[in-house]
């Protein structure tokens, strides 16, 4: 994970505890509206015609932050978090003007730097929506792929996505076997279920021979 993926994740996660403490009854939609509305954000919805998922237009006076209202919630949440993104990493003088219009897929960015600019938004994203200290709570409490979508309301693929990465930068499992577990974990496979609360309730320096002890195999 390069620097600047690093710095959205760390400060996505410092967002969601000024809303939340606990998984219990930790939604969301709550963290998006405290972040847009501390900020003095103005947020809408609107129907957009094309692929556009989201648009952030700032400038010394305003900052408007708009998501396409024909998407579901749960995307619409996960666009909110991305053109937060772009707003807490890549505003850096409120008297200049900055516009960011994101689509979906990644399809019109070409340059190196627009794909790390649109990263590090994904990278905000996830971890504003679902940080680690809730996504872990959930998984040690063993809460299935589909509750946790539901309470957090938070996409298929964002959920897929935040376990995979978690697996990965947290418990040092391999990217292929990470894919594997979260897929696995999505459609219902008990023995996914049960690695995931395994890894969540011990120290993530025994991962690795947790794993190998359970010697599973999630081919998919």
């Amino acid at each position: 994970m390069n620097e600047g993926l690093v710095r959205a994740k760390q400060k996505a996660e410092h967002l969601a505890p000024q809303v939340y403490t606990s998984y219990r009854d930790y939604n969301s939609e709550d963290v998006l509206k405290h972040v847009i509305d501390r900020c003095g954000i103005d947020a809408f919805d609107y129907p957009f015609d094309s692929d556009i998922s989201g648009m952030l237009v700032s400038d010394s006076r305003s900052i408007t932050l708009t998501t396409n209202s024909k998407m579901s919630k749960a995307r619409g949440n996960f666009s909110k978090g991305h053109e937060l993104g772009h707003y807490f990493q890549h505003v850096n003088d409120t008297c200049k003007i900055y516009s960011f219009q994101d689509v979906v897929g990644n399809s019109i960015y070409q340059s190196q730097e627009e794909l790390q600019r649109e990263s590090e938004a994904d990278m905000f994203a996830g971890h504003l929506l679902l940080p680690d200290y809730i996504l872990i709570a959930f998984l040690r409490k063993g809460h299935s792929f589909s509750s946790i979508c539901k309470q957090v309301v938070i996409s298929k693929p964002a959920l897929r996505f935040r376990i995979r990465e978690l697996l990965i930068f947290t418990y040092s499992v391999p990217y292929w076997e990470a894919h594997n577990i979260a897929m696995n974990f999505e459609n219902v496979q008990k023995k996914a279920l049960l690695i995931l609360v395994t890894l969540a309730s011990n120290n993530p320096v025994k991962s690795r021979e947790l794993l190998e002890n359970m010697q599973y195999n999630l081919d998919v």
